[in-house]
């Protein structure tokens, strides 16, 4: 492996990523902040709006549940239209997506209401009579019944009760003497209260009314997604080519990130296969001629993982000194002045 430097002018710089992230040879390194004079680059103009685009995407992609598996071989997608047509497939899917949390979440309520609701109806007595008294204290829930009433028969301040068991539930009815006292009896015994609803009339044919509801909206749900489901087969490969466009063009975007850089000038470092070095180089010339400087500054051989150090040919000299050079004074190449003077032995 080789580790190749490339110095210019920023007016190059764009020129520079393109032709090195079509190349796909090399492994771009991080400025590490250590050169004096330097700084890490900042991003290139669109970065913020192709990274909005990016996260746009893969939210849809996420509420579609699309995956590369949905989309296999297929011809090239056509991408010339993918901000307007991106925008249609948003909308409809929010849409979508919005009235499935809302469906769910009414699906959630109903469960909640009709589980409580089959409590009252397992009584088998009318809601109207499960509240509204002034002498008489009512609980309802969970409970066992011969428990509840040993509890009530040796309790102080209590001067009469009853208790109604259902298979799954019980109804208890106190004439308290002394405030709390039916709560202060049911300290100790297992026993889930549920709040009793201020209605009337059969508990059962509230179900009845709430199972139909239940229904619907799984009716509903099961349109919804049907819908998704039609969204995620006509678009997922659109979606799939178009957060790959932009994933690359991310890259590039904030590929300055990575460099060091003065106001006119960048020096970016990389490893690429020592074999292929000179393409490397004449691609680059081809793209910016000689408006950058590009040095191979250490060859290194390796067993595997990423380029290691061993037997490592380094002709690194200091980028201190090319600090000075690029931006003391004196203009690089690529902005019209003097160019930047170096020997193959300067890592710039």
């Amino acid at each position: 492996m080789s580790k190749l430097s490339v110095t210019g002018a920023k007016s190059v710089m764009d020129d520079v990523i393109e032709t090195l992230h079509d190349l796909h040879l090399v492994h771009i390194t991080d400025y590490d902040g250590s050169w004096e004079g330097f700084q890490p680059g900042d991003s290139l103009e669109g970065a913020d709006e192709t990274s909005g685009q990016l996260v746009t995407v893969r939210a849809i992609e996420s509420i579609l549940d699309i995956s590369e598996d949905d989309v296999g071989a297929t011809t090239s997608i056509d991408l010339s239209n993918a901000d307007e047509r991106l925008e249609e497939v948003r909308q409809e899917v929010n849409e979508l997506d919005e009235r499935r949390d809302e469906l769910q979440s009414r699906q959630r309520d109903i469960e909640e209401r009709l589980g409580q609701m089959e409590l009252f109806a397992d009584l088998g007595i009318e809601l109207d009579l499960l509240w509204g008294y002034d002498s008489l204290s009512v609980l309802v829930g969970e409970g066992d019944a011969d428990e509840i009433r040993a509890a009530l028969a040796s309790a102080e301040g209590i001067d009469g009760h009853e208790v109604f068991p259902g298979r799954d539930s019980v109804a208890v009815f106190a004439r308290e003497r002394d405030e709390d006292a039916l709560d202060d009896a049911m300290v100790g015994v297992p026993f889930t209260e549920y709040t009793v609803p201020e209605e009337t009339g059969d508990p059962e044919s509230y179900v009845a009314d709430l199972e139909n509801e239940r229904r619907q909206i799984e009716s509903e749900l099961e349109r919804v997604e049907n819908e998704l489901e039609t969204l995620k087969l006509e678009h997922a490969g659109f979606l799939l080519a178009l957060e790959e466009e932009l994933s690359i063009d991310a890259e590039k975007f904030e590929a300055p990130l990575r460099f060091a850089t003065t106001e006119r000038s960048f020096i970016v470092e990389g490893w690429v296969p020592t074999r292929r070095y000179e393409t490397v180089v004449s691609t680059l010339r081809d793209a910016v001629g000689d408006h950058v400087e590009i040095d191979e500054i250490e060859r290194a051989s390796h067993t595997g993982g990423h380029p290691g150090h061993d037997d490592v040919h380094d002709a690194e000299h200091g980028h201190e000194d090319e600090a000075a050079a690029t931006d003391g004074g004196e203009d690089v190449a690529a902005d019209g002045g003097t160019a930047v003077e170096a020997d193959g032995d300067t890592e710039v």
